[in-house]
């Protein structure tokens, strides 16, 4: 008997499941049946809520766990919706399939949404389907908003973006249960409507609504999605195979089941320290933005929180007379972050120029912050509210950039910041009677190209990483390299034990920081011109300094080089195989050519490394996750250790208080470091331990 593959797609009246949305239309497509299944429930207009009788519940379960495969356009959002119904499903994970993490795969710049897909892989255009019912919903939600209201029909809870159901926003997918709704409740309501193949006009006086098309347009919608998506994997699984690619699929879809999980289990928000944090940086904004009018000496009467104003283009370029090193978009002189940087490593220290630069940054950065921690409680949920805690549910994408970093939204986890001076991880900590542990990779994208290239100078670094004078800090020694005359009379002042905080204390955010960022475009393939300067010369303040590191590193030159001729070549750089999954291939990292055909140099070593990265975290995730399993079995009942985040190059762990949780945390330190073996690469972990706020803790000697 042949393998029985079954498609499943939901429409839902919003976004987000842990408010109390749900699914409205179920559709299947299946391998071995000729038609499609669809189970659509009415939706109550006043309320939102979706009526579900629980026999056609219980029928949707069983045809979902009667299946061999399950295939799903963005599977946990699905499985999430469905676990709203009134019947739970069994969920069986070694069954379940996503297109989206194929579709990454075998392309991982194209974009992912089905629409693209279908066009893509099976010639199948969705678009008339998606017009045809956003224009029949708008109309619906202009009735609902006008004539509904007016003829004391009830107000109709119709979706907007500050609904206390819909933190993610409203839109006109989370009202298509409306058409249906005006059909049965309000027909003398329904536009007129022309059969085009007949064109008999549709009468409210005469004709029953049932024949109208809004009393089944949205099932009209959603049925070609679970079909697509169908067709969409079978293409997928044929390509993998041929490229030789199903091992590496097989181990990214193990990802399915742990990301669905961490977002179940949430993280913690304290209300207080949130509002504590507000409160510190209201009047910093405030004299930020004071100081910035007051040295505009009249040109400013405010401060834009967003973009650029022309008052504040006039006051940085004109009274300061500051020139912009990039330009925007539409043509005009930039003022983002990069640039402000670069303006105030270039500016003299405390003139009034560099002051205002300075004012506006941390005006941006702490309304950046506020903005953030406001946004938060669209998101919250009760958790302990006398302790003042709060439960988001970010929702994450692990295909959401072209490497394999993750992205997150609603609210976005991944840009909370812990930067000195705006530190937003004091708001957020482990619930009472447990703790927070974050364990990340030392310098993980920086000992990637060092040990891959064997740059013997800069694995001695690693090797030697408590060892004066560099203490394993590779810009410390590019400092050393591209700075002697700021280096040497400190070393010689100040001896190899303390020349290290000597330079950062005096330099950090001058030469110290123009070393770094001149470090980093050279790793990530900055160009030495026909003129022998470099964007990397100009980052690092001193010309030359880049051919300089480049003789110096010449096999890191040698690796950088070998990437950017393979995604010219290809168009693909690779991460390094791993050799418990594939040891022949690496995961393939699309690269976008410019509109002349090239591969811009700044990406391949940059997708490499980074992807590399990333695979190490996505393994160590699963690694550490199936030894906390051995952990929670013993404590069955009892509170639980999971990973409740994954920023970049970190897990933060959540687990109760108890004697012995610090050997926990040892052999997870333990089991992170020893990745490093499946991709030759020797790989060191920190820990810190957090039992009241994420910005405050103790280092756990591992």
């Amino acid at each position: 008997m042949s393998v029985h593959i079954l498609a499943v797609d939901t429409e839902t009246t919003g976004l987000d499941a842990y408010h109390g949305n749900s699914p409205f239309i179920v559709t299947f497509a299946s391998n071995q049946e000729d038609q499609q299944d669809i189970w659509s429930w009415r939706v109550n207009p006043l309320t939102r809520e979706v009526k579900v009788p629980k026999l056609e519940a219980k029928e949707v379960i069983r045809k979902i766990e009667k299946a061999d495969i399950l295939v799903f356009q963005n599977a946990k959002f699905d499985i999430r919706m469905i676990d709203n119904l009134p019947v739970k499903c069994n969920w069986d994970w070694s069954k379940i399939h996503d297109i989206s993490i194929s579709a990454h795969l075998l392309g991982s710049a194209q974009n992912k949404d089905l629409t693209t897909q279908a066009l893509r892989w099976i010639n199948t255009n969705l678009d008339p389907y998606e017009k045809a019912v956003k224009e029949a919903t708008d109309k619906a939600r202009r009735i609902c908003r006008t004539k509904l209201f007016k003829e004391e029909k009830g107000e109709w809870d119709i979706a907007k973006d500050d609904h206390p159901k819909l933190p993610s926003g409203g839109g006109w997918k989370a009202d298509m249960w409306l058409l249906e709704e005006i059909a049965i409740r309000a027909p003398e309501f329904l536009p007129e409507w022309r059969d085009p193949s007949t064109f008999q006009v549709w009468d409210p006086k005469r004709d029953d609504p049932k024949d109208h098309p809004w009393f089944s347009i949205a099932e009209y919608y959603a049925l070609p999605d679970s079909d697509a998506t169908l067709l969409i994997f079978q293409e997928h699984q044929r390509r993998l195979e041929s490229l030789g690619l199903l091992k590496i699929y097989e181990k990214r879809r193990e990802l399915l089941r742990l990301v669905s999980k961490i977002e179940s289990t949430g993280v913690i928000v304290n209300r207080f320290r949130r509002d504590e944090l507000v409160d510190a940086y209201v009047p910093e904004v405030e004299k930020c933005i004071k100081r910035c009018i007051g040295l505009s000496e009249g040109r400013l009467d405010k401060v834009p929180i967003q973009g650029v104003s022309n008052a504040l283009r006039d006051t940085v370029f004109d009274h300061f007379g500051l020139e912009s090193p990039k330009k925007t978009p539409t043509g005009n002189p930039s003022l983002d972050k990069e640039v402000l940087d670069h303006f105030l490593l270039e500016l003299r220290p405390n003139s009034a120029a560099h002051v205002f630069i300075k004012s506006l940054k941390d005006f941006r950065k702490r309304m950046t912050a506020i903005n953030y921690m406001k946004g938060y409680e669209k998101f919250w949920l009760p958790y302990d509210e006398e302790n003042g805690d709060f439960i988001l549910h970010p929702s994450l994408n692990m295909t959401g950039t072209t490497t394999l970093r993750w992205s997150s939204s609603n609210p976005n986890e991944q840009n909370i910041s812990k930067q000195e001076g705006f530190n937003l991880r004091y708001a957020f900590g482990p619930p009472k009677e447990h703790f927070w542990a974050s364990i990340d990779y030392e310098n993980l994208e920086l000992r990637i190209p060092a040990y891959e290239s064997g740059e013997e100078e800069l694995i001695a670094l690693f090797e030697r990483s408590n060892d004066p004078p560099f203490y394993g800090s590779n810009h410390l020694l590019n400092f050393s390299t591209i700075y002697p005359d700021l280096w040497d009379p400190l070393l010689e002042k100040y001896g190899p034990e303390n020349v290290a905080s000597e330079v950062k204390k005096r330099y950090k955010s001058t030469w110290y920081q123009r070393c770094k960022n001149g470090g980093f475009a050279i790793q990530y393939g900055s160009v030495i011109t026909e003129n022998k300067v470099s964007t990397a010369d100009k980052a690092f303040g001193r010309i030359g300094a880049h051919q300089t590191l480049k003789d110096k590193f010449a096999q890191l030159d040698k690796l950088n080089q070998s990437c950017i001729e393979m995604a010219q070549k290809t168009g693909f750089v690779h991460t390094i195989p791993d050799k418990e999954v594939d040891p022949e291939k690496g995961y393939p990292l699309e690269c976008k050519r410019t509109r002349w055909g090239k591969v811009k140099p700044t990406i391949p070593l940059n997708y490499h490394v980074q992807g590399t990265a990333c695979w190490v975290i996505m393994i160590a995730m699963l690694m550490v996750d199936d030894y906390l399993k051995t952990i929670n079995r013993k404590r069955k009942g009892k509170s639980q250790f999971a990973i409740v985040m994954q920023i970049h190059d970190e897990l933060v762990i959540q687990g109760p208080l108890i004697d012995g949780y610090e050997d926990i945390l040892k052999e997870v330190s333990k089991i992170m470091s020893s990745v490093g073996s499946r991709i030759g690469i020797p790989l060191r972990v920190g820990c810190d331990v957090h039992l009241n706020n994420w910005a405050s803790g103790k280092e756990l000697s591992i």
